[in-house]
């Protein structure tokens, strides 16, 4: 699965593949965490199956079992989502997406502050 890669190595390197120079042309701020944020990332949720395909470094994923969400649920997400009620619209989404869950019981900062979807 690759190992574990810092940020920050990840910048320098797009910096000077870029033809940059750290410090002269690119500044790296660290500006700590932000609510929700994750120090790491899962590739693979507990629910799913995994195994290696023809390439050492591509696996392929296989969703878990999960029940199909009726439409009245989407109507009402979409409804909360377009009223810029953010609050009802992570709710319902929670509730759509068994495995979204809150961070420390809070949600990101966006729960706060008025959301606004355009449907296309």
């Amino acid at each position: 699965m690759g190992e574990p890669m810092k940020i920050v190595q990840l910048a320098r390197d797009l910096i000077h593949l870029s033809g940059l120079e750290e410090g002269r042309d690119v500044e790296i701020t660290f500006t700590g965490l932000r609510p929700g944020e994750k120090m790491f990332e899962e590739l693979f949720l507990e629910s799913e199956d995994f195994g290696r395909t023809t390439h050492e470094k591509v696996f392929a994923a296989r969703n878990g079992q999960r029940s199909a969400v009726p439409v009245s649920s989407i109507a009402r997400l979409t409804a909360a989502a377009e009223s810029g009620d953010a609050e009802l619209a992570l709710r319902l989404l929670a509730e759509a997406v068994p495995s979204l869950r809150a961070v420390a019981g809070r949600w990101p900062a966006v729960a706060s502050s008025k959301v606004r979807v355009a449907l296309t």
